[in-house]
């Protein structure tokens, strides 16, 4: 994994700092505590790792999810991800990436948010089921229902897509969590969420925890390609609250599904015999906030241009196999993606 190299730290992150530590009585004693204590579960899960390799990572078929054991779906909550197999037919999912493969030789220089394949295999019902699932792991801790929250009404965000060939070099994507960085700590709101692991107590967080993040900021740095970003600077580039990142595997016919605060990266170095190549479809649930992105994004879909998180490189109507609305391929996926009346 390439090495990144960092500056000092910013004066304004440092005085926040120093503010945060000021907030939680006795916190240097209970975080050096907590994290003494983080450590030694760090060197077991380690061990753990070591052991059982890639069987660390939950594996369920689609048609088992309403059928998981309490035990099964306590283990997906601890370990934060999960890969679940056969969520479309082969030969469906074979002819998207044929159909990516096609779109790319005939436009090299494409953005990539609004490929056939991509718009269809939003709009899968099985796909969005899957979504559906996953953001039901989010809940409340009093089991109450948030105003306005629909975590069963699954919403599309077009992200992009990566095929990758063996031997190829990728240093873009080294270790990191979606949904923000420093910003976890910056923004008050989105700081509360992690208010169980500041008094020192991490064992007693629990990430899935929807109330505190609907309305976090989880973009404050102005950076593009900062996907789920919100730009203090143009309230009008609003993002979704709460999400799992996801991506459809389109080499090994699977979804991999990661709760946005697990650390994840892309290897430098692809040494397999295959190509590696993934849709980008994050499952993200019905919010006002979430809606109004969709609905934003919407009218980009409409005009061919890149959505409002990432960079305005120009539209890709003039694209050869650029998806339409009439690609979208089930009424569910019309309205994921904004196109009938608003789930909740």
């Amino acid at each position: 994994m390439a090495h990144l190299q960092l500056g000092p730290c910013p004066p304004r992150l440092a005085s926040l700092k120093e503010q945060i530590a000021t907030l939680y009585p006795d916190f240097e004693e209970h975080v050096t505590r907590a994290w003494d204590d983080l450590l030694g579960e760090l060197k077991t899960t380690t061990e753990d790792i070591a052991r059982l390799g890639p069987d660390i990572v939950p594996q369920v078929e689609f048609n088992d999810l309403q059928k998981l054991s309490q035990t099964e779906i306590a283990a997906i909550r601890k370990r934060g991800c999960v890969v679940v197999r056969n969520v479309v037919d082969d030969s469906e999912a074979l002819y998207w990436k044929s159909d990516l493969r096609e779109h790319v030789k005939a436009n090299p220089d494409v953005p990539g948010n609004w490929t056939k394949s991509q718009v269809r295999a939003r709009s899968h019902p099985n796909v969005l089921a899957a979504t559906a699932w996953m953001n039901n792991m989010y809940h409340t801790k009093s089991d109450t229902k948030i105003k306005d929250v629909d975590l069963s009404a699954p919403l599309s965000y077009a992200d992009r897509f990566r095929m990758r060939s063996p031997g190829t070099q990728w240093v873009v994507h080294p270790p990191h969590v979606d949904g923000g960085a420093i910003e976890r700590w910056e923004d008050e709101t989105y700081r509360n969420c992690f208010t169980d692991i500041l008094n020192g107590n991490w064992r007693k967080h629990d990430p899935y925890d929807a109330v505190r993040r609907i309305d976090a900021r989880k973009t404050m740095e102005g950076k593009e390609n900062q996907v789920y970003g919100f730009d203090s600077a143009d309230p009008s580039a609003m993002a979704v609250d709460i999400f799992f990142s996801t991506g459809y595997s389109i080499s090994n016919l699977s979804r991999l599904a990661l709760i946005e605060d697990v650390i994840h990266a892309v290897e430098v170095e692809h040494t397999g015999e295959g190509d590696s190549s993934v849709m980008y479809i994050p499952a993200v649930p019905y919010t006002p906030h979430n809606n109004a992105y969709i609905m934003k994004q919407k009218e980009s879909f409409l005009q061919g241009t890149p959505p409002a998180d990432y960079p305005q490189t120009g539209s890709e109507t003039n694209f050869t196999g650029t998806g339409k609305p009439e690609d979208i391929g089930s009424s569910v996926g019309r309205t994921a993606m904004g196109f009938t009346s608003e789930a909740a």
